[in-house]
């Protein structure tokens, strides 16, 4: 069997079967490590002092994710977290902050809505330097799990100027505000929208010229504006409005950049929209032609990457209408919506130093299988060595990787 056609079963299979879907199924065996589909992310904001940062964990999980069990008054779920935040090379000193969080729906109908999510968020309160940080969120009742783990540096906003990570929102905020943040997972907007970020490092009283743009996976620029203000003290948060028709099909890059008495920084956030099914001429289809890598014969693949747009376009069309179920709708491809998730997936799960995650060991393999039936992590405390092992039973597969330095890179050991 060719590549090609393997993964195109594999991703029927998934649809039809519900591969990765919550433990509520009766007929799945459940088991403790199997992974557990959230999202996080962790964010540098700014502390109160010099010498000090915000570090900000922000983890969600949506509710058809969960297990909910039924009660007496209706359906309840619930989710243990664990936040921590280790100085690179000091595994001694890791701070850790256990929560727990109960969810009580009165109605079925309510656990597997995939628009509502439980959002946790954790704050801490550290000195500047390199940190490696990590969150755990464990489904009590699926025993289930996910983890996200990220490496960076913390800044305190006050030594030079610095932009913290962009969040995007729902209103236009003089604050970060967690209630009002736009879900990470969510891929289609239909209504214009926010970013809030900080800006720190400035001088009070002097002009601040602030930039920003979007461009699509090839560096087309798709929108671009600029405003100046006077800054009102050394920090401020500001908001900019992100007109949501001009998003790129797949990845759309935000940039931002802040300039104050010849000084510049900036900062860029991928957007990520969903994927149509019959793209039109002249629209950039590499945020989703570069992971069909993944799935397509090297010559092939080539041949699309390689091709102009309007050619491209049509290749890209007919591939996917090649592997068009025949029980679905014309205008509708759920293994292309399932590639474009899995992607997605990956992107928010497994994103590295700044590299997105489609791109890591983990990434190719979850694109290419979709989610594990089992994840099952360990660490050695004489290597500093982490593992997670990933099994899928229906195929008879497993994977091992391993993080050989302990901050969250994760290398394909076994299995590929």
């Amino acid at each position: 069997m060719n590549k090609v056609v393997r993964i195109s079963m594999m991703l029927l299979l998934s649809l039809i079967l519900g591969c990765g879907a919550p433990a509520r199924n009766g007929n799945r065996q459940n088991r403790f490590g199997s992974g557990l589909i959230m999202a996080a992310r962790i964010i540098n904001l700014p502390a109160a002092v010099k010498g000090k940062g915000l570090v900000v964990f922000i983890a969600e999980v949506r509710y058809a994710d969960m297990q909910f069990i039924k009660t007496a008054d209706g359906y309840a779920a619930e989710i243990e977290l664990t936040f921590s935040l280790q100085p690179k090379g000091h595994p001694e000193q890791v701070r850790l902050v256990d929560r727990r969080r109960q969810i009580n729906l009165k109605n079925f109908k309510e656990t597997v809505d995939r628009e509502k999510l439980i959002r946790v968020v954790e704050e801490m309160n550290v000195a500047v330097g390199e940190y490696v940080a990590n969150v755990v969120v464990t489904d009590r009742y699926a025993r289930a799990q996910g983890f996200v783990a990220e490496s960076g540096k913390v800044n305190d906003f006050l030594s030079s100027l610095y932009l913290s990570e962009p969040l995007l929102t729902t209103d236009s905020l003089a604050r970060f505000q967690p209630d009002l943040l736009i879900p990470f997972r969510q891929s289609r907007f239909k209504k214009n929208f926010y970013t809030v970020f900080a800006i720190g490092g400035l001088q009070a009283g002097q002009p601040v010229a602030l930039k920003y743009e979007l461009k699509d996976g090839e560096g087309k620029l798709l929108f671009d504006r600029q405003s100046n203000f006077a800054a009102p003290e050394m920090i401020v948060y500001s908001s900019l409005p992100i007109p949501f028709d001009k998003l790129a099909m797949g990845v759309t890059t935000l940039k931002i950049q802040a300039e104050q008495n010849g000084v510049k920084t900036d900062v860029a956030l991928s957007i990520y929209a969903n994927v149509g099914v019959s793209p039109q001429p002249g629209q950039n289809l590499s945020a989703i032609i570069e992971p069909m890598q993944y799935i397509m014969e090297g010559r092939d693949w080539h041949a699309l990457k390689d091709a102009k747009a309007e050619e491209r376009t049509q290749i890209f069309n007919a591939f996917w209408a090649a592997r068009q179920p025949t029980t679905t709708k014309q205008d509708e491809n759920p293994l292309l919506a399932e590639f474009f998730v899995r992607v997605q997936e990956a992107n928010f799960r497994f994103r590295w130093g700044g590299v997105e995650g489609w791109r890591s060991d983990r990434g190719r393999i979850f694109i290419v299988y979709g989610e594990p039936d089992s994840v099952q992590r360990q660490h050695t405390t004489r290597s500093n060595a982490t593992y997670e092992t990933w099994t899928y039973a229906g195929i008879g597969r497993q994977f091992i990787f391993q993080d050989f330095n302990g901050d969250g890179d994760f290398r394909l050991i076994s299995g590929g």
